[in-house]
C-alpha cells in the first residue's frame, strides 16, 4: 500500500512553484513589468532545441524563474453566485476534452460571476470542489484551470519514465490543450521542463508564447501548462493563459531614433549604452517627472535600452514616450 500525501500542502507548495493563485482566475496579468530572466526573443530558437535533450531537473520551477506573472484576482468582485451543473455552461467540444484530459465536469458546481479588478470584464468561476477550477472568459473560452486534488500517492519516483518518454507522451496530449486554449500555430513551445519541490522531479511545466511575423515573443499572450508525473504517463495540474495582445509589432521609429528619445536619461554618469532590443512590456512610467510609478496594463511594442551602470529604458517604439523602465546598479 502506497502511502498517501498531504494534498493540500502539495497543493500550496506547487501553486507557489508556478507562482500561481488556485482559488483565483484573474484574466489579465498583473501590473507591473516582466524581469529580465524571461527568456529573450532572440534566444527562443535554442531554448526549443534545448527541449529536445534530456533536461537536468530543476529546484525552482521555470515558470516561477521566468515569473510571467502571478495570476492576480485580488480585488476582483464576485457579482453573483449559484449551483448548477459544471457542463451546463460547457461546448460539446470543451466537454470533450476536459474528459480526455480527466477533468470532471458532469458533476454540480458552484458558479461564480466575477468582475475583473483591472479591467472591468466579467468572467466566470466554475468549482466543482476542493481546488478543481474552470474558469471562462467573456466569449466562455476556457483560460484557467486547476485540477488538484487532496490526496495524491506517494510519487513511485523509482519508476519513473526517462524525460525524452514523458516529452512524447506529452506531444499526445499537447493537440487536446491546444483545441482547449484556442492557441493557433502562432503559439510556440518555447519551455517543456523538469521541475520539483526540494529537487524532486515530479512536475513539468510547459510554456506556450505567441511569436510575430516579425519574430517577436509576446509573453503576455502565453500559456502556463503544470503536469505531474505518473509512472503510466502524465497528469494535468493547472494551466493559465495569459491573452494581453500588444499596440502593435511593426516599430514606427528606428532604434536610433529611441536612442535619442531617451537623451536625457543617457546624459547620466556611466550611462553609456550596452545593448538595445525591440521587444514588448508593460509601462511603469518610472522616469516620469513627479513620479512615482504608474503602471498600466497596455502591452506596447519598446526598445529597451540597457546601460552599463544597470539603468533600463523603455522607449515607446510608436510614439518615442519613455514608457519607464527599472535601475538594477
Amino acid at each position: 500500500m502506497k502511502r498517501k500525501t498531504a494534498g493540500l500542502a502539495i497543493v500550496l507548495s506547487l501553486a507557489l512553484s508556478f507562482m500561481i493563485i488556485v482559488t483565483a482566475c484573474s484574466s489579465t496579468t498583473p501590473e507591473g513589468n516582466v524581469p529580465d530572466t524571461v527568456i529573450p526573443s532572440g534566444e527562443a530558437q535554442g531554448a526549443s532545441e534545448d527541449n529536445n535533450q534530456e533536461s537536468p531537473i530543476q529546484s525552482e520551477s521555470v515558470l516561477a524563474t521566468a515569473e510571467r506573472g502571478t495570476i492576480s484576482g485580488y480585488g476582483d468582485q464576485v457579482l453573483e453566485t449559484t449551483t448548477q451543473r459544471a457542463d451546463s455552461l460547457l461546448s460539446s467540444s470543451q466537454i470533450e476534452d476536459l474528459k480526455k484530459l480527466n477533468f470532471d465536469v458532469e458533476t454540480e458546481a458552484t458558479i461564480e460571476k466575477i468582475e475583473d479588478s483591472q479591467t472591468g470584464d466579467v468572467y466566470t468561476r466554475i468549482s466543482t470542489g476542493g481546488h478543481k477550477d474552470i474558469c471562462l472568459d467573456k466569449n466562455n473560452e476556457i483560460f484557467s484551470l486547476s485540477n488538484f486534488t487532496e490526496e495524491w500517492e506517494e510519487p513511485d519516483r523509482e519508476n519513473y519514465k526517462s524525460f525524452s518518454e514523458y516529452r512524447e507522451m506529452y506531444d499526445e496530449m499537447a493537440p487536446i490543450l491546444m483545441r482547449l486554449l484556442n492557441l493557433d500555430s502562432a503559439y510556440i513551445l518555447e519551455v517543456f521542463r523538469e521541475s520539483g519541490i526540494d529537487d524532486t522531479g515530479d512536475f513539468i511545466d510547459v510554456t506556450y508564447t505567441k511569436q510575430y511575423e516579425n519574430g517577436l515573443l509576446n509573453i503576455y499572450e502565453s500559456v502556463n501548462i503544470g503536469l505531474m508525473k505518473a509512472v503510466d504517463g502524465l497528469e494535468l495540474v493547472v494551466f493559465h493563459k495569459f491573452d494581453d495582445a500588444p499596440n502593435t509589432a511593426v516599430a514606427v521609429i528606428d532604434e536610433n531614433e529611441a536612442l535619442e528619445k531617451a537623451q536625457d536619461l543617457l546624459s547620466e554618469p556611466n550611462s553609456e549604452v550596452k545593448s538595445v532590443r525591440l521587444t514588448f512590456t508593460k509601462p511603469n512610467f518610472m522616469f516620469a517627472e513627479g513620479g512615482p510609478y504608474k503602471s498600466s496594463n497596455s502591452v506596447r511594442l519598446t526598445y529597451e535600452i540597457q546601460t552599463e551602470n544597470g539603468t533600463l529604458i523603455r522607449v515607446d517604439a510608436v510614439t518615442g514616450e519613455i514608457t519607464g523602465g527599472d535601475i538594477y546598479g
